[in-house]
């Protein structure tokens, strides 16, 4: 075998040309194969040596090695039923053979990542033609050290169950590329296929499996061949592809004293900048460049921003007409967060793509249907889950009804909610129950909603709970293909891959997973539903699609492990930052480095250390660089997608220090700012909307631009009129919460009364009172995220059962017989025994053991609060006279009636006075400032229903004193469970509250607020502290609670600046305290 050595470019790629081309110069006939390592080197050297070089390849097959093992093992085995089977197979037949309980490595089958991991590293193994009984015995013979290193270690599990992989395989017949190239290799030195030609070309590779190792070195022996191997012989950045050269072809005995190295008798300009790059004695002043190369470093605000740079500079480059669209190459490291911003962004830029990369199947939506349908029968079919599916534009209601074409989407999910369905057939057949007389308006949507999910749940709820693997496989490609609208499988088979449009490509795509699950009937017959439910999602997660075509003239777009060999005139690696390029690399978990090492220096096998990773890294990095002919772009972003900071790569300083680069462009993210510099400054390639953009942005006029974006007209003037009016620094407007007139609330609450605690969420905050009390804005819960009964429906049972359990006492006249014998408790579960199965069937409890807790916690503290009370009740004479009682009435005559709904009113029969009973219940720890102060906080507008109340209850006591002389005081019972002098605490508002000073100070709070409401002033009020109000507030995300311009506004308006002093007000001394106070 001849060997020759060289950098790609242009050594290498010129050594092989002229190759070629003496080859072919004596008879442009003879029979030539060329083999590459990839199908992106495939497709560029025949674009090269034809359109470049005008060669005619006539007799000259190019094959990747995958294409090579696959033509091989067919003239071994001719009439063998080839089946390839990719990782996600060999990851499911895992999942399989780890099914027994306590068997090694069964625990991984929990994690999320676990068995694509330990996967990985079998493949490794496998690829390596490790003999697994050979590494037992090393194993045993202490090769890879004792204790948890060696036999008490993970690596026994782990070669036992890599043999039962490769055994399992070799019973089941299943195949993938490096099986194939295994077995074919052993017909190379007679294959008719290889004697066909004169002469094998082996170009581009510097890493192999040992399978492709032992397949090069076969071939080499029988068949005369010439490898073009990329290696500059010690340069530091080089160490990677030298130290498998030297390892596996410097002594191979067809290559020895046949090694032709490029790199010698050269120039070292010409090796620029290959012998440069991470030497170990930096030279800071190095000679004038040698080569025309023009590199710089571009630092992007984000991901988005270096895509939009990137964009602008292939047009600003292409501006002369002299560079063509396929000269181009886009690589990064990882492309996975970049594919969607250049599909957007190179859209609107008329910028076309070439590119073999692929993007997850789950980001289109109908793989997100098919999903949604699987989860159907694993939870039971769940409310959400089943609305999303139904309502999909893919899914197909005809086949469910005939009325199909009427469904409302907005109506189901509001019927699906209003029912508080859950999940389960029962659930769903409170739509059949229902009462549509009360809703007429839904009726036909809720009959439509019930067919639909009928047809559904029956066509999957027939599926067994147990089946062959190609059944399942069978009844899931028919339920896709009637309800999603699945291309079926014999159509797709009769039409050739490269037509497919989009749904086709995405129903080939889910056809290929379900093939590959009904292939796992080799490992076990039948399986369960729930099993093949799950390996089928975590198919439909792993599985990929095709992102562009290849086949194209446009900007190549390529992972950076896919452009090894091929040359750009312009190339831009995007994503040069730290843990991106260089990729973050660790250990295997499996199978350490040291013990790899074992493997291959000791036994012989190739099992690369993963560490070594870095040393491909800088290689790769190399390979970038010198593939740019022209110019060479780096950029990297300095935000990451929730705006933290990131960091450049440690390469950039070494770009900048062979290539003396003084100065990054930097692109800033001020849109104005960016105009000024490069390719921003191009006015050319600005889309019409960056130009309106701009324009406004400097105050000029942009309405010629108008007609030539996507909205309308109309809707930017208005935007940009309103724009300005949020951003004026005057007084409040009607952007702010100003309401010219607002008489009709008013007058609506002046017709039914205004209740306290409406207007103590107007005190709250004005705009948050407008948004739910005005426009009738609420958040809209799923009623499968109600999993535990809210502290409101607490509040509202133990309203209830108070109430029963006092009305039963007032029949009684002895009360302290009601202590006695545990009769508190047993009346108690007697009431509550209805009213919790009540709440229980009308709400979906989905944890019944915490609803359980729950009941036995309400008892218990209610136990405790009723004997405190009755105990009070004794010592008083006070005895529970009225309940929930609805009160209404004027206080003030210039107010409008106030109206409320009493819990409980006291009263005693001997001195004639009454007591006004709130009960208020709460699990917080501990009590809020001032929450027990009931004076201080009905001033500051917190707690109104105290004093209210206590004005709203006069009547009842007047009519009960028989006289006007009835006095009455108001109480907050807190029912606090968990505050440390629990679980009742009572705070007390005196009768005295509504006289003298604190009586004034109170009546200009109520009409300070009630002056607020009337005039239609509803700005905001943000919290001044965290776990405030507007972190629970429901129309925050319409809120401009952070617009500075509007919080400054805010600030200087006064009928603000009087709400928020009333936070400031204090309860006045008594008389007493103040003489005391004056003594003092």
């Amino acid at each position: 075998m001849k060997i020759i050595l060289g950098p790609f470019h242009p050594q290498l790629e010129d050594a092989f040309v002229k190759a070629i081309q003496d080859f072919k110069s004596s008879d442009p006939l003879k029979p030539l194969l060329i083999l590459v390592p990839s199908d992106a080197l495939r497709r560029y050297l025949i674009r090269q040596l034809t359109l470049k070089h005008g060669l005619s390849l006539i007799n000259v097959s190019l094959l990747n090695f995958n294409q090579l093992s696959k033509t091989l093992y067919e003239t071994v085995a001719p009439a063998a039923d080839l089946k390839l089977h990719d990782d996600l197979f060999f990851e499911e037949m895992l999942h399989l053979l780890l099914q027994e309980a306590g068997s090694d490595f069964s625990e991984l089958r929990a994690s999320e990542g676990g068995i694509g991991a330990l996967w990985q590293t079998l493949r490794d193994l496998k690829e390596g033609l490790l003999d697994p009984n050979i590494a037992l015995q090393a194993l045993k013979e202490g090769h890879f050290g004792k204790g948890k290193g060696g036999m008490r270690g993970r690596l026994p599990r782990l070669f036992k169950r890599y043999r039962q992989v490769i055994k399992t395989c070799e019973k089941r017949q299943i195949f993938d590329y490096g099986e194939i190239a295994s077995r074919a290799k052993h017909a190379i030195a007679d294959d008719m296929f290889l004697k066909s030609f004169d002469e094998i070309f082996c170009y581009g590779f510097y890493d192999l499996t040992q399978v492709l190792v032992d397949l090069v070195h076969e071939v080499a022996n029988f068949h005369p061949t010439t490898l073009f191997f990329p290696l500059v012989p010690g340069a530091p950045g080089w160490a990677f592809s030298e130290r498998f050269f030297e390892r596996y072809f410097a002594g191979f005995r067809a290559s020895r004293s046949r090694i032709i190295d490029l790199t010698k008798n050269t120039r070292p300009n010409s090796l620029f900048p290959h012998l440069t790059f991470f030497e170990e004695n930096r030279t800071e002043n190095l000679l004038p460049l040698p080569l025309k190369t023009d590199c710089r470093i571009v630092s992007c605000y984000d991901i988005h921003d270096e895509v939009l740079t990137v964009a602008k500079e292939i047009l600003r480059l292409r501006s002369d007409g002299v560079l063509a669209f396929d000269e181009i190459g886009i690589v990064a490291r990882d492309l996975d967060p970049y594919l969607r911003p250049l599909q957007n962004i190179f859209q609107k830029h008329a910028i076309p793509i070439a590119s073999s990369a692929e993007v997850s199947l789950m980001q289109y939506p109908l793989a997100k249907s098919v999903f949604l349908m699987t989860t159907l029968l694993l939870q039971d079919f769940p409310r959400r889950a089943c609305i999303d599916l139904m309502t999909s534009p893919f899914f197909n209601r005809a086949v469910c009804c005939e009325t199909a074409s009427l469904f409302k989407p907005d109506d189901w999910d509001f019927l699906s909610r209003k029912a508080k369905i859950t999940s389960g057939l029962n659930s769903w057949q409170k739509l059949a129950l229902c009462d549509t007389a009360a809703s007429p308006d839904f009726s036909d949507q809720n009959a439509l909603l019930w067919a639909t999910f009928l047809s559904l749940y029956q066509d999957l709820s027939t599926f067994p709970k147990a089946a062959l693997w190609s059944d399942y496989a069978m009844l899931w490609q028919e339920r896709l293909e009637k309800y999603l609208g699945l291309v079926p499988l014999h159509e797709l088979r009769a039409q050739d891959s490269a037509s497919f449009s989009d749904s086709e490509q995405i129903s080939s795509a889910i056809s290929k997973i379900l093939e590959r699950l009904a292939s796992l009937g080799k490992i076990s017959g039948q399986v369960l539903r729930d099993d093949f439910i799950a390996a089928f999602q975590r198919g439909l997660k792993k599985a990929n699609m095709v992102f562009a075509s290849h086949n194209i003239a446009g900007v190549s777009l390529m992972n950076i492990m896919q452009t090894r060999g091929i040359s750009f005139r312009v190339l831009f690696v995007l994503g040069m930052n730290e843990g991106s390029f260089p990729r973050t690399i660790r250990e295997d978990p499996f199978l350490v480095d040291h013990q790899r090492r074992v493997l291959e220096t000791v036994l012989g096998y190739k099992v690369g250390e993963k560490l070594a990773g870095y040393d491909e890294e800088k290689l790769l990095f190399i390979l970038a660089v010198g593939s740019a002919t022209d110019q060479f772009y780096a950029l990297y972003h300095r935000t990451d997608v929730l705006g933290g900071e990131c960091a450049p790569s440690w390469y950039l300083g070494e770009l900048k220090r062979v290539f003396q680069i003084e100065n990054e462009t930097l692109i800033p993210r001020d849109l104005i700012a960016r105009q000024l510099v490069s390719p921003f400054d191009q006015g050319e390639s600005l889309l019409p909307a960056e130009w309106v953009i701009y324009l406004s942005l400097r105050g000029e006029d942009c309405e010629a631009l108008l007609d030539q974006l996507p909205f309308s007209k109309t809707s930017y003037l208005w935007g940009k009129k309103a724009l300005r009016r949020l951003e004026h620094e005057g007084p409040l407007s009607s952007f702010d919460g100003l309401i010219s007139d607002a008489s009709s609330h008013w007058e609506h609450l002046c017709e039914v009364g205004i209740s306290p605690t409406a207007l103590e969420a107007y005190a709250l905050c004005p705009f948050q009172y407008y948004g739910k009390r005005l426009l009738n804005l609420s958040t809209e819960e799923d009623p499968e995220d109600e999993v535990l009964p809210k502290t409101k429906d607490i509040g509202t049972l133990c309203h209830e059962i108070l109430k029963v359990f006092y009305e039963g006492l007032q029949s009684e006249n002895d009360l302290s017989a009601t202590l006695k014998n545990n009769r508190v408790l047993l009346r108690l579960k007697e009431i509550s025994k209805v009213l919790f199965g009540d709440y229980a069937s009308e709400n979906p409890l989905l944890y019944p053991l915490h609803w359980e807790m729950q009941k036995t916690t309400i008892l218990a503290m209610l136990k405790e609060v009723i004997e405190k009370d009755i105990a009070t009740l004794i010592e008083s004479g006070d005895r529970p006279a009225a309940f929930e009682v609805d009160c209404r009435q004027k206080i003030e005559a210039e107010w409008p009636e106030f109206r409320g709904k009493i819990d409980r009113i006291d009263f005693n029969a001997e001195d004639g006075k009454a007591r006004v009973v709130d009960y208020k219940i709460t699990f917080r720890k501990n009590p809020l400032p001032l929450e027990k102060n009931l004076l201080t906080s009905a001033l500051r507008a917190k707690k109104l229903q105290a004093p209210i109340y206590l004005k709203l209850a006069e009547i009842f006591v007047e009519a009960k004193a028989g006289s006007e002389s009835g006095q009455c005081a108001s109480v907050f019972y807190h029912l606090v469970p968990n505050w440390p002098d629990g679980p009742l605490v009572v705070s007390e508002f005196p009768a005295s509250g509504w006289q003298g000073e604190c009586g004034a100070m109170l009546k200009q709070s109520i009409s300070t607020l009630l002056q607020g409401i009337e005039k239609g002033r509803f700005f905001m009020k943000p919290s001044d502290q965290q776990g405030g109000h507007c972190d629970f507030c429901e129309i925050r995300p319409i809120c401009r609670l952070n617009h500075l311009p509007s919080l400054k506004r805010l600030q200087g308006d006064v009928f603000w600046q009087e709400q928020g002093a009333l936070q400031k007000l204090k309860a006045p001394k008594s008389p007493a305290k103040k003489n005391k106070a004056n003594r003092a």
